[in-house]
């Protein structure tokens, strides 16, 4: 019965979805339609030929890293739950919508909640360091014709943040060492920050998810 019932949902939530991009879009469906018209067939094919191999390729990534986890699916399904990944970022607020719905699929199917959700957050992970990489190599060659050094300098301050995030979830010894520093510096003064999450043992789950994410 409740499986019954979880299908009845997913199948509204899907509906509604498709029933709001058409509401949003509602004044412009005449020329999304002209558009597709006059669209040159071949490029379209080609486009979406490359959308279903980069998206299957993603799946087989995940699938590695789930592997990794010991949270066993089979591929095809890795694949179909990448799928439903991408609509979900499509059509929700956020961009990391679908990877919540991908997490949540697999925990279900896997009986492993927090490996489902650190190999979701894993792949998420390694595509922000391809994204780091094009940025760089974005920059050493095209830098000085982008003409905005406020553009450049933002770019190098994602690119600068976002490695140091990766190093710190990368190498323990360093995150002990910053996290040290901190709370020996303002420690005392952001301590009231700590109480929910011990009172509600937070601290311990964040840990493991650390020690999930470091492990591979």
């Amino acid at each position: 019965m409740k499986k019954k019932i979880f299908l009845v949902f997913r199948v509204v939530i899907s509906l509604s979805a498709v029933f709001l991009l058409f509401w949003v879009m509602r004044d412009k469906i005449k020329d999304v339609v002209q558009t597709i018209k006059t669209a040159d067939l071949f490029l379209t094919t080609i486009c979406f030929l490359f959308g279903i191999t980069l998206i299957s390729i993603l799946g087989v990534r995940l699938k590695i890293i789930l592997s990794i986890q010991k949270a066993e699916i089979p591929l095809k399904r890795v694949i179909a739950l990448s799928y439903i990944g991408i609509f979900f970022n499509n059509f929700m607020p956020s961009a990391v919508g679908g990877d919540v719905i991908k997490a949540y699929y697999i925990s279900k199917q896997t009986h492993k909640k927090m490996e489902a959700f650190t190999a979701v957050f894993v792949d998420r992970l390694m595509g922000l360091v391809t994204l780091i990489f094009v940025t760089t190599v974005v920059l050493l060659v095209w830098g000085r014709s982008l003409g905005s050094p406020v553009m450049v300098k933002s770019l190098l301050f994602m690119v600068g943040g976002s490695a140091v995030f990766i190093i710190f979830l990368a190498n323990e010894s360093i995150a002990k060492f910053v996290i040290f520093w901190i709370n020996r510096i303002i420690g005392k003064k952001i301590a009231f920050l700590f109480i929910p999450l011990k009172k509600f043992k937070l601290d311990e789950k964040l840990t493991n998810i650390y020690q999930s994410v470091n492990s591979y």
